[in-house]
Order: structure tokens, then C-alpha cells, then sequence
């Protein structure tokens, strides 16, 4: 990974060093800064999805 860049994805990424969302605790509903932070990260991944899908269209 390169220092100083904001990488986000999804669960699959967690312990790399990317920000991703966070897990529910095992029996427990997330707080609600979790689903707030979830959505943050959320937000701005599926737009960068989005636009990668509308690339691969236009190929």
C-alpha cells in the first residue's frame, strides 16, 4: 500500500491496511456509530464500483 492514500473497501480487505467497514459483534446489532461510520465508508466505495462497471460497459 502507498503512504498517504485513502484506500477504502469492502469487508473482505480487513487487516490490509484499507479502511473498511466494521463487523457486527457475534449476537448484537451494530452501535449507531458503527452503521454511521458503515455508511461513510459505503458511500463512497459503490460510487467508485459504479463508475469501474460503467468502464467496463463502454469496452
Amino acid at each position: 500500500m502507498s503512504a498517504g492514500r485513502d484506500e477504502r473497501g469492502d469487508l473482505g480487505y480487513i487487516r490490509t491496511g484499507i479502511r473498511t467497514g466494521r463487523r457486527k459483534p457475534p449476537g448484537r446489532n451494530h452501535s449507531a456509530c458503527d452503521r454511521e461510520a458503515n455508511q461513510s465508508v459505503n458511500t463512497l466505495r459503490v460510487a467508485a464500483e459504479r463508475a469501474f462497471a460503467h468502464l467496463k460497459d463502454q469496452g
